[in-house]
């Protein structure tokens, strides 16, 4: 059994900012003004690797293993269907390469969510209890 949940003192709220990150990542999918990237070589696509890469290892590590595959598939459908609502309305465009950069990012999300790197929380809660 995954010995990580139990270790987490603070986990309503270490959830509760990866669910935060999942919502704020919908709200500026779906803007009608994104910021622009255009001057940072290929700045859109680090940016969904990033996003995805994090709301993967931030939430991964709130759950007990057995549930991580789900909520990567979930993950994953997000960056899918958030492409398809950005192409059917009107001022975002639908891009294949995003959902590959979004799924990569959920990838190597779950993977260091999965070695040590993956208890950060428990570290961060360790060191603020110290001070």
């Amino acid at each position: 059994m995954d010995e990580t949940i139990p270790q987490l003192k603070l986990l309503l709220f270490w959830r509760l900012i990866g669910w935060g990150m999942v919502i704020t990542v919908i709200a500026i999918s779906l803007d009608p003004s994104p910021p622009d990237l255009s001057n940072i070589q290929f700045g859109d696509k680090l940016v969904h690797f990033s996003a995805y890469f994090g709301m993967m290892y931030w939430l991964a590590q709130c759950y007990l293993k057995r549930h991580r595959r789900w909520l990567f598939l979930m993950i994953v459908a997000l960056g899918i269907a958030i492409e398809f609502v950005q192409g059917l309305s009107g001022y975002r465009t639908f891009e294949v390469a995003d959902m590959i950069a979004n799924t990569s990012g959920a990838v190597v999300g779950w993977f260091l969510a999965g070695t040590v790197l993956g208890k950060s929380l428990i570290y961060l809660e360790k060191y603020f209890s110290k001070t």
